[in-house]
């Protein structure tokens, strides 16, 4: 009995020992990560898209915040309906409270979590080998560069709507990021450099009637309108006149420089059912109803365009 006690004990240990020199790491198939996503060219270009997806669906707290409280707009009441507690009423009388705060925490938060999604990306993607995805460096860099450019409309957002803004960069290396509140300049001449650099980067419409192969993506064009917006404000943002910079910009676009646009001969051409060929849009989100939830359901619609 002795016996067999010490041959049962001797296969537990070789057991234990052979165990402890095998590799335990999991393949695991149960969920997704960055080392296990990115397999095609389509899992890059589903990456690139998921922060623009983000974008769109942040466009209606900005219409709310930047038009009910303007001259352009106003929300009335309908039969009753509409009034909301009289939160309409107050953004367009300027009587906003805490009450209010939903939008504005949603504003703040939509932009930060799009700038988010956009350092993600841009870390991923210069961790990666293009050639594995068959796709060549000046594919990636205009990838990064079309993230780039969101993040710079997203902090230009945060900058016209709340000026003092934290600086996030970077995804994974936290101490890249500051936890505190810029100066506005400190943001406005990050936004600035962002873009100028990206003009370079980013590809040129080259013709008219191409817009639709351009749709939804920023272009030369694009991130030059960025900067017109940017340099128009620069004396409310920052104290200083930019309107040579801003006039400089905007004649180029005019002249052709960074790709053909032109003015339709109808005003509602860039707001039609078929304006991905409208060579007067610059930049525009693919939506087409039953297909984006955001232009429909996702209230996008109906909050901004009528």
């Amino acid at each position: 009995m002795k016996s067999k006690l010490i041959q049962y004990a001797f296969v537990l240990l070789a057991l234990t020992m052979g165990c402890a020199c095998t590799d335990l790491d999991e393949t695991l198939y149960s969920s997704v990560a960055t080392k296990n996503f990115y397999n095609t060219k389509s899992d890059i270009e589903r990456a690139v898209a998921r922060p623009f997806e983000h974008a769109f669906a942040t466009i209606k707290e900005r219409q709310v915040l930047q038009e009910l409280t303007a001259d352009q707009l106003i929300t009335p009441t309908r039969d009753g309906w509409w009034d909301d507690g009289g939160r309409w009423r107050r953004y367009h009388y300027h009587t906003w409270n805490a009450e209010d705060g939903t939008d504005i925490l949603y504003l703040w938060n939509g932009q930060y979590q799009g700038i988010g999604q956009c350092n993600y990306v841009i870390e991923d993607l210069e961790s990666l080998d293009p050639a594995k995805f068959g796709l060549t460096e000046s594919d990636f860099n205009d990838y990064k560069a079309q993230c780039r450019t969101l993040r710079a409309m997203f902090y230009l957002t945060l900058l016209d709507a709340f000026r003092n803004c934290p600086l996030v960069v970077s995804f994974n290396d936290k101490t890249e990021n500051t936890d505190y509140q810029v100066a506005p300049k400190e943001l406005f001449t990050f936004i600035e450099n962002e873009l100028k650099d990206c003009v370079n980067k980013l590809a040129r419409k080259e013709s008219l009637g191409t817009q639709a192969l351009v749709q939804g993506k920023w272009t030369q064009a694009g991130a030059a309108a960025l900067l017109v917006r940017l340099y128009l404000n620069a004396e409310v943002y920052i104290g200083e006149e930019r309107y040579d910079d801003c006039a400089r910009l905007c004649q180029n676009i005019l002249d052709g420089v960074y790709g053909p646009y032109e003015v339709s001969d109808r005003w509602d051409a860039a707001f039609d059912w078929d304006n991905n060929t409208c060579d007067e849009v610059i930049f525009g989100y693919p939506a087409s109803s039953g297909y984006s939830y955001w232009h429909y359901s996702g209230d996008v619609y109906w909050y901004a365009v009528p």
